[in-house]
């Protein structure tokens, strides 16, 4: 079968825009003109010449039909003191009815041609595979976490439906449940077991730590970036950046907060309470806490906490490094998923160069970890 892969400009949107609404279903209202955009038009980390309006993305075609795509989420990065160009691979997609064609290949060979690290956190099994067939090295493992707050019989009906709704077997179970009305009861368990372990004490960061809520973020946060350990790998989190991720970000709604102590920024939070259309979950996005100041961390984790406390029936986080994964478990948080994040470049000196790297920073502002998740 004959199909052209190329790189996509911006007049190929509507075609990308009619395959995506057969492709994601229910999912496609939430990858719009305006978030398509922001994520691959708008990213202040793509570099603009001329009158050159090609995207980051490739798509395969059949005629002048879209059937499969892949993109890149362009992203500035740092890692053991240099600066290089790199990209979060999404929003991987092929038509069912065309997939067995070798298109992935295609699509995942045209990406790397471009000499850019290549970075992902999660992927299907299909695209892991693309990854280390092109020698994917696989950085440490980076954990999801929830903790339990104030979940209610509705919060547990839509859990057991949504995660079972793809295992018939389960998901009759699930229905009996629902049915029977034994969420009730559950969720009362799940409520005293969250008592019982002491996670209803309230925390509240330390007196002396101001939080102050922000519209936009300035410059006095990149000195919180600055502040971390030359040896660490990530997108830096300049004020720039964020503000690009989560100020100007169309779909997702952010709370956005600079923490003080005496005048002196200690550390920068974002938060975001969850979609109607998602589970009723508090989001922890983004943290980071200046580095070498006690208890920076604590504060950052107690303020998010109290923030969400008794509106939501849990909160979630992402976390890399040490520090924030041993704090998020001592707070009562518990691991639920884990991301083995990939590398794949083709010049092999950047990639020994990556492989290096042991401390990476990743959060829930990486990748596009953080979008709308149906319930």
């Amino acid at each position: 079968m004959s199909f052209v892969v190329r790189q996509a400009n911006r007049r190929d949107f509507p075609a990308i825009q009619a395959f995506i609404q057969e492709a994601y279903g229910s999912l496609a209202t939430y990858k719009g003109k305006a978030r398509w955009s922001w994520q691959f038009v708008n990213n202040p980390a793509i570099e603009h010449s001329g009158d050159n309006d090609d995207v980051p993305v490739w798509i395969a075609l059949d005629g002048v039909r879209v059937i499969g795509q892949i993109a890149l989420q362009r992203m500035d990065l740092t890692a053991g003191g240099q600066a290089y160009k790199a990209g979060w691979i999404v929003d991987v997609m092929i038509l069912p009815s065309f997939r067995g064609c070798g298109l992935g290949h295609r699509l995942y060979g045209a990406i790397a041609e471009t000499g850019l690290a290549l970075f992902t956190l999660t992927m299907a099994p299909a695209t892991r595979r693309m990854a280390e067939k092109r020698g994917a090295i696989t950085l440490p493992v980076t954990y999801q976490y929830s903790r339990l707050e104030l979940p209610s019989a509705r919060d547990v009906e839509r859990y057991l439906l949504a995660r079972t709704s793809h295992r018939p077997a389960w998901s009759k179970a699930a229905r009996l449940i629902v049915g029977s009305r034994l969420t009730l009861p559950i969720a009362w368990s799940f409520q005293a077991m969250a008592k019982a372990k002491g996670l209803r004490a309230r925390l509240g960061p330390d007196k002396q730590t101001n939080f102050e809520s922000v519209s936009r973020f300035g410059p006095e946060v990149d000195a919180v970036w600055r502040s971390q350990p030359g040896s660490i790998g990530g997108t830096p989190r300049t004020s720039g950046y964020l503000n690009w991720r989560f100020v100007d970000c169309p779909d997702l709604q952010y709370e956005c907060f600079v923490a003080r102590r005496r005048d002196r920024v200690t550390g920068y939070l974002v938060l975001r309470r969850a979609n109607p259309a998602e589970l009723r979950q508090g989001v922890i996005a983004d943290a980071l806490a200046t580095a070498g100041l006690p208890g920076a961390w604590a504060d950052l984790a107690a303020f998010a906490i109290d923030h969400f406390r008794d509106s939501v029936a849990s909160i979630e986080a992402v976390a890399s490094t040490a520090g924030p994964n041993d704090l998020l478990k001592q707070l009562g948080f518990i691991r639920t998923k884990r991301y083995d994040a990939t590398i794949v470049c083709q010049d092999q000196f950047i990639l020994t160069n990556l492989s290096s790297v042991t401390n990476w920073f990743f959060t829930k502002a990486d990748h596009d970890l953080d979008q709308i998740n149906l319930a």
